[in-house]
C-alpha cells in the first residue's frame, strides 16, 4: 500500500528561524516554507515514520504549538500587528504574522497576513509554500494547487511546493496521474532529499495499483494522512 505522503511547511519559521533573524520572516521551509513545520525552507519539518511504520514523512501542518507556547505567539502577533498599524507595508512583520498563524491553526488569518505580505513582495517560494498549506487547511484545493504552483515556478530547485502539490493532487483531489508528475518534479530537483526515497516507493506503488486496476481512492485516503505543517518552518 502505497505510504501517505503529507504537505510539508517550508520554513518561514526555521528558515524563519534561520530567516526570520535576517529577514523577519521564514516560517517553513519543511512542506510548506516550513511544509510546515508540512516542510519549511530550513527543514522545521515533522518528519516521522508513516503509518505502518512505512517512514513515509508526517509534515507538521497548522496549530501545532500548545500551552506558553500559544501564549508567546499571540503576544508577538500583538506586537507585529502595532508594527503594521504604523508600517502598513512591512512586508516582513506581515509574513511572520502569517507565520505565527500558521503555528497556531488559525489558517484564514494566516491566509490574510501572507496575501498582503505577498501584495508587497510577490514571488517568495517559501511564503507562497505556506500560504499553499494553509489553502489546503481551509479545504480550497484549488487555491493551494495554485500557490504551489506558483512557488514552483518562481523557483526551479524548491522541493517542497512541489512535494506539497502532489499531496493534494493524490489526497485531496484524488488525481494520481498529476500526483505523479508533481512528485516526479520533485525527484528530479531533490533526488538525494531526506523523504526522496520514501516518494519513490509511494510513486511505484501507484503505478503498479493503477496497472493492477487497484482502487486509486483507497491509494489516496492512505497518501492523505491528517490534513494539516509550516512547513514549513
Amino acid at each position: 500500500m502505497a505510504a501517505k505522503q503529507q504537505p510539508q511547511k517550508t520554513g518561514s519559521d526555521t528558515q524563519n528561524k534561520a530567516i526570520l533573524v535576517g529577514s523577519g520572516f521564514i516560517a517553513g521551509l519543511v512542506v510548506g516554507v516550513l511544509i510546515m513545520n508540512f516542510t519549511g525552507s530550513t527543514g522545521s519539518t515533522g518528519s516521522v515514520g508513516g503509518p505502518g511504520g512505512s517512514g513515509a514523512p508526517a509534515p507538521i501542518t497548522g496549530g501545532q504549538e500548545q500551552g506558553q507556547d500559544r501564549i508567546k505567539l499571540a503576544r508577538d502577533i500583538a506586537q507585529l500587528e502595532d508594527i503594521v498599524k504604523k508600517d502598513p507595508k512591512n512586508y516582513q512583520a506581515l509574513v511572520q504574522i502569517g507565520n505565527d498563524y500558521f503555528d497556531l491553526g488559525e489558517a484564514q488569518k494566516s491566509v490574510d497576513a501572507y496575501n498582503k505580505a505577498l501584495a508587497i513582495k510577490d514571488g517568495d517560494p517559501n511564503v507562497l509554500t505556506d500560504m499553499g498549506v494553509m489553502y489546503r487547511q481551509l479545504k480550497d484545493f484549488p487555491k493551494a494547487v495554485a500557490a504551489f504552483r506558483k512557488a514552483a515556478a518562481a523557483s526551479p530547485t524548491h522541493p517542497q511546493s512541489r512535494m506539497n502539490l502532489g499531496v493534494v493532487f493524490m489526497h485531496d483531489l484524488n488525481d494520481p496521474k498529476s500526483a505523479i508528475a508533481a512528485w516526479e518534479d520533485y525527484l528530479r530537483v531533490a533526488p538525494n532529499d531526506p523523504n526522496a526515497e520514501n516518494i519513490r516507493r509511494s510513486i511505484g506503488e501507484l503505478r503498479g495499483q493503477a496497472g493492477g486496476g487497484t482502487d486509486l481512492d483507497k491509494a489516496a485516503r492512505e497518501l492523505g494522512q491528517q490534513a494539516n505543517s509550516p512547513a514549513a518552518k
